[in-house]
């Protein structure tokens, strides 16, 4: 039987407004909770999509899932290359997991974690490194040590989950309409969206991304 943890995914990026009907899908799909003891209503729409954006990203949960994981929401943003986190707290024996990952990547990154979804190096790796410093005797053991040290880090070094967004096809300046901006120094979005990701009869139209 699987153990179960109180999980986290956290969506962000540009994303293409003819693919948001299958991320609805796709999120249904994973019966999520918006919090604890709170079912998460079944999205119909792109209006009802942005009304979950918390931070600047889509952000759902589940107290008791099997081995921290949402296996078919993660697999769809992997293959359409929606960055998202998924975390859990340490439980039981198991410590604290982050996964993240973001366009471009070929799988996700994971990496042990805290409470607060930091991620945890182990005290070993810092001290075998330590002993390679103290020992270098050259500038070529001293950029083993940085390679060594940027190894350690490398999870770490993911940039920050970007804020989710709904875009439209690109424009002629290489520029994108975007109807879902979520970070205080975007463009406001174009309103609300059908149940097909399109602009409904009383959307104020996309603004533009500058």
């Amino acid at each position: 039987m699987a153990d179960r943890f109180p999980t986290r995914i956290h969506i962000g990026g540009r994303v293409k407004r003819a693919i948001i009907p299958a991320l609805i899908d796709a999120i249904n799909t994973e019966e999520l909770q918006s919090d604890w003891g709170i079912e998460l209503p079944v999205l119909r729409s792109g209006e009802e999509l942005l009304e979950r954006l918390e931070g600047g990203h889509l952000s759902f949960f589940h107290e008791e899932r099997a081995w921290g994981e949402f296996p078919d929401l993660e697999g769809f943003l992997v293959e359409n290359g929606i960055p998202f986190n998924r975390s859990h707290n340490p439980r039981y024996e198991y410590s604290g997991e982050i996964v993240q990952f973001r366009t471009g990547m070929e799988a996700p990154a994971v990496a042990a974690a805290n409470d607060n979804g930091d991620i945890i190096i182990e005290a070993a790796e810092v001290q075998r490194i330590r002993d390679m410093l103290k020992s270098a005797r050259n500038q070529s053991d001293v950029q083993r040590v940085i390679d060594e040290l940027d190894n350690l880090c490398l999870e770490a070094d993911i940039e920050p989950l970007p804020a989710f967004e709904i875009v439209d096809s690109p424009l002629s300046e290489g520029k994108d309409s975007v109807s879902g901006k979520s970070d205080t120094n975007a463009s406001h979005g174009a309103g609300p969206t059908d149940a097909a990701g399109h602009p409904s009869s009383h959307a104020e139209g996309d603004s533009t991304n500058e």
